[in-house]
């Protein structure tokens, strides 16, 4: 698959390149039209969203070099500008295929966790579709769910710590942007400054989210205890309930009602048993899809910061070209 966009010469069509570009950019994301990397893409919202976030952050740029160079070949050296333009024009290209290579491998570790969930719901199904649970089955049981939590509350510390570095390194490069250019403010570098605090309370929101499932596992893990303990009681319960239909009947046949009686209260206690199962098991599943929803929200604030360092860094070059005349007419 081929990422190069087109090179130009004095006679070439940018907007030609430009869509040349957008092109290798849909290839490297989402692959060939014969052979797409997801071909259910459709059916999967949240990878759908990413996708197309990725494709247009890297279309966005490949639209603003074109503006950029044609204000560029009316004032400036053509063969140069032509030459710079079909450079930034192949690194968006090449930052493109990375995305899509990085993308791809996300998806498909994403589907290999789900499968692996899947199998293990199936077989918690299965032990619970027994009358009886045993304290080895009980005990398994309890070291999965207690190993999934550990992984997920790995999985986000690592994620909000990505995003803190990410944010600070960001930060620092606004920084040190404004002390190069304190007394070049103007309203283009506002707008910059307002995305960041936008970003900014984004990742507070996502602060107070991590936060709030935090708090949920806690909870989870203060009441794991009664869980197991309420377990254990229902399945000596159906223990017992068992010995003592058995005992009825074989001391007497008039007793016939009470035994019902005992078999509805041993259906409920089974159906109760499987009712808490199915509980957890949605809970865990609900946690899963909120942590896929983070690292979805943590790429869109990845994607942003990139940009907005680009952006920062073309006015900042921009800037440092110009004599003090360009720079008055610049901002004025």
């Amino acid at each position: 698959m081929s990422t190069s966009p087109v090179y130009l010469d004095l006679s070439s069509n940018i907007k030609y390149a430009i869509n040349q570009t957008k092109l290798s950019i849909e290839k490297a994301i989402q692959g060939e039209p014969n052979h797409p990397f997801y071909p259910n893409l459709n059916e999967n919202r949240q990878l759908s969203r990413d996708v197309r976030f990725a494709v247009g952050i890297y279309e966005e740029l490949a639209n603003y070099e074109g503006e950029k160079v044609k204000k560029a070949v009316k004032e400036g050296d053509i063969n140069s500008v032509l030459y710079n333009f079909n450079q930034s024009l192949f690194k968006i290209a090449e930052n493109a295929k990375k995305e899509g290579i990085w993308l791809k491998k996300q998806y498909e570790a994403k589907k290999e966790a789900d499968d692996q969930d899947y199998c293990r719901i199936k077989g918690l199904e299965e032990e619970v579709a027994k009358k009886e649970v045993s304290s080895d089955q009980m005990s398994d049981w309890e070291s999965m769910m207690t190993t999934m939590k550990a992984e997920m509350e790995k999985k986000m510390e690592e994620m909000f710590q990505d995003m803190k570095i990410k944010f600070e390194s960001a930060q620092e490069e606004v920084k040190k942007t404004q002390n190069n250019e304190d007394r070049k403010e103007n309203s283009e570098k506002e707008e910059y400054l307002n995305k960041i605090d936008e970003m900014e309370n984004e990742l507070a929101d996502q602060d107070v989210q991590l936060e709030r499932l935090k708090n949920k596992i806690e909870w989870y893990k203060k009441n794991e205890g009664k869980l197991v303990y309420k377990l254990e009681e229902k399945s000596a319960e159906v223990t017992k309930l068992n010995y003592t239909i058995n005992k009825i009947y074989k001391e007497d046949w008039e007793v016939i009602r009470r035994v019902e009686e005992l078999r509805k209260k041993l259906v409920k206690s089974e159906n109760l048993l499987k009712n808490t199962v199915e509980l957890h098991e949605k809970e865990a599943k609900e946690w899963k899809e909120k942590e896929w929803e983070m690292g979805g929200k943590q790429r869109e604030t990845d994607y942003e910061l990139g940009r907005v360092k680009m952006e920062l860094k073309e006015v900042k070059d921009a800037l440092k070209s110009m004599d003090p005349e360009e720079e008055f007419a610049y901002f004025f």
